[in-house]
């Protein structure tokens, strides 16, 4: 489905959605054929379209479970130390190459710089991976994926807040309530899901 198909049917009263096939047209069974302009397009009313919205979420969506999501902050922070260890190890390379007293340096620097670093590595680690490939490793091995509110692969900026919001104190903690969603998916308008399922609107 192109985006001029789906910014017209993503708002028509005449579309249906399926979890399995995803939307295609109520009048003709079948997917979009239209170019530019669909000759029997029916607008939502705006009060619908927000609880066709809702029930997108709630129903459409497979959301991963908890046990799920806890697994996949296990795998995902190993992976993130593993990462670290390996940037130091070939910047510790680097420095001796370079400027071996700066080891030195490094080792009575401000600890500022360690954490700058840190949180550096700790965002590059789930922008890239979240935003090229919709999961991280946790996410590959529990077979789940991160999502938008329409179930496509959010924006690099979507996921860069999402990742930027990881940072907030007691952020792990968010996950205990009735949703079972941390807040930087529910800040962020972003779920994360099996990834068997269909997701997309396309």
């Amino acid at each position: 489905m192109t985006d001029q198909q789906l910014k017209y049917c993503r708002v028509c009263a005449n579309k249906v959605f399926d979890p399995q096939t995803g939307m295609y047209c109520g009048l003709t069974g079948a997917k979009p054929a239209f170019d530019d302009i669909c000759p029997t397009f029916k607008p939502i009313a705006e009060a619908e379209l927000n609880q066709l919205d809702l029930r997108v979420k709630a129903d459409s969506l497979s959301h991963a479970t908890v046990g799920k999501r806890f697994a996949n902050m296990l795998i995902d922070t190993v992976m993130y130390y593993i990462v670290v260890l390996i940037l130091g190890f070939m910047l510790g390379i680097f420095l001796a190459l370079v400027e071996p007293d700066a080891l030195n340096k490094a080792e009575n620097g401000t600890p500022w710089f360690m954490y700058l670093l840190a949180i550096t590595a700790y965002l590059s680690y789930y922008v890239f991976f979240e935003s090229v490939f919709g999961r991280t490793v946790g996410k590959l091995v529990t077979g789940t994926k991160v999502v938008d509110q329409n179930g496509q692969l959010p924006s690099t900026g979507t996921i860069f807040m999402r990742s930027i919001t990881r940072l907030v104190p007691f952020e792990a903690f968010s996950f205990f309530g009735d949703e079972g969603r941390g807040w930087h998916d529910r800040w962020t308008n972003t779920y994360v899901v099996d990834a068997k399922s269909r997701t997309s609107f396309e």
